[in-house]
């Protein structure tokens, strides 16, 4: 129930998207050589397509070429994550980390290859710069989020408070508590009744092809919710309504970024993507995501 709560609410130390998300691969790659571009976005999309073995090929060409880049370092440690290379994944991810101490994706892709290989917080801390507040602040807010409650708690105990600190303190605390009430259930309940209006909304804003209103609307609620990937879904729309095409792919991509396992909506995001990818004239980027969707859901 509480974790529910929590996918409402987001991050409550940053807004990992707007805040510290990596630049986007256009800008990022601005001042790199044609050969590095290429590299990049071969690991990218054979990681799309699950061969993370060639995905890790290509990121460590890029590395031959910048040594000392945080970017391809985190790259790295996805791939070598997601195909549960552990060690390698640790390694990288915590290179990254130290090449750009306040970035919340580096360190939330270090935690996962340390939980992952059955490690709690102490390994964690033994790996890290742990006196730096805004790393903690981040830990924190990581560990929460993998309901590893007491260590969240552990991880903030001594630092100066505030009011996010106080929280995040509070829910932690009340998620170790037994079953809460009917009232804050009914509460709950309020809460996923005026989520699937405002959805309601979105669908409608997008059928009658009101585009600008969908934009507006749908940008105001990945700033409320920067976890939810349904709002980044309907704002890739709305930019894709308004032939906005590159805007639309970050948008659908920071989509994809948080789905968990909702094969409905990740299916519509490829229909997207290939339908952006089309309209750019890029047809085996739009072949390659039509490839990705998965039938008979």
């Amino acid at each position: 129930m509480w974790i529910f709560l929590w996918l409402l609410m987001g991050p409550l130390f940053t807004n990992p998207v707007w805040g510290q998300i990596e630049e986007s691969a256009e800008v990022f790659l601005e001042a790199y050589t044609d050969e590095f571009q290429e590299y990049f976005f071969e690991g990218l999309k054979q990681r799309g397509i699950e061969n993370f073995d060639r995905s890790v090929e290509a990121f460590l060409k890029c590395k031959t070429l910048d040594p000392t880049s945080p970017v391809i370092d985190h790259e790295l440690a996805k791939s070598y994550l997601l195909d549960n290379q552990l060690i390698q994944a640790e390694t990288y991810a915590r290179e990254a980390l130290m090449g750009d101490l306040k970035n919340y994706w580096y360190l939330d892709t270090l935690v996962k290859a340390v939980l992952k290989q059955g490690f709690s917080l102490q390994r964690i801390k033994g790996m890290v710069p742990y006196e730096n507040r805004d790393l903690r602040l981040n830990l924190a807010d990581i560990l929460y989020r993998n309901n590893r409650f007491e260590e969240a708690l552990e991880v903030i105990e001594d630092l100066d408070k505030n009011t996010a600190m106080e929280v995040l303190k509070n829910k932690a605390m009340d998620s170790l508590q037994p079953p809460v009430s009917e009232a804050v259930v009914e509460e709950e309940a309020e809460v996923g009744e005026e989520t699937t209006v405002l959805l309601e909304q979105l669908e409608a804003y997008y059928s009658n092809q009101e585009y600008k209103e969908l934009e507006k609307i749908a940008l105001e609620n990945t700033e409320r919710y920067p976890t939810q990937p349904v709002y980044y879904f309907y704002h890739g729309r709305a930019l894709m309504g308004q032939s906005s095409f590159e805007k639309a792919v970050r948008s659908f991509e920071t989509a994809l970024d948080f789905i968990i396992d909702d094969w409905e909506l990740r299916n519509e995001i490829y229909r997207d993507l290939a339908r952006t990818y089309t309209a750019m004239g890029n047809s085996s980027k739009a072949n390659m995501y039509l490839s990705k969707i998965k039938t008979g859901l």
